[in-house]
């Protein structure tokens, strides 16, 4: 009698429920968002990125370790163009 059965368990959401789609569009928003081109389309789809990030960070706080991944290749990827112009 020491111990809950499983069954108990299953109607418990966890933060990590709430937060993986949010995880997940992120993901999304920044693999369909073309940054070389400045368009009302992807001043709305970073606009969503940000609604979505700050939804997310204030869910679970691990949501902003996406962020910073995002914003890690961001900067790889402009080092790599920048290098790619000026060796021209």
């Amino acid at each position: 009698m020491c111990f809950i059965p499983l069954f108990a368990y299953v109607p418990i959401f966890y933060s990590d429920t709430f937060s993986l789609p949010i995880v997940t569009f992120l993901l999304l928003m920044y693999s369909i968002t073309d940054f070389n081109k400045l368009s009302y389309g992807n001043t709305a789809k970073i606009l969503l990125f940000s609604i979505a990030l700050f939804i997310g960070i204030k869910i679970k706080m691990t949501v902003i370790f996406v962020a910073i991944g995002i914003g890690v290749d961001i900067i790889y990827n402009l080092k790599i163009i920048i290098k790619h112009i000026y060796m021209k």
